[in-house]
């Protein structure tokens, strides 16, 4: 059974909310953000370096569409915590 926290979190609630990043358990985070009308990740860049000041490292990145349902990109971003 995994002791460490394994969930996503949406980049907007790390800007709002910097100690998440502190609080995360797990050695590997997946932070995410979705723009709904164009290609505008504004808060997961903001989450990305509020993250690599509380020691996390950017390892991974992906994106994707929806297209089944009301539009709108995903840009997934995997850290590794490094200190």
């Amino acid at each position: 059974m995994l002791k460490a926290e394994h969930k996503m979190i949406l980049a907007v609630e790390v800007v709002k909310n910097p100690t998440l990043l502190d609080d995360y358990t797990g050695k590997y985070l997946i932070l995410y953000d979705q723009s709904l009308t164009q290609l505008k990740f504004d808060y997961l860049n903001s989450a990305m370096n509020i993250a690599a000041e509380r020691g996390w490292k950017p390892i991974l990145m992906s994106a994707t569409e929806n297209i089944g349902g009301p539009r709108a990109n995903y840009l997934y971003v995997m850290l590794e915590r490094i200190s």
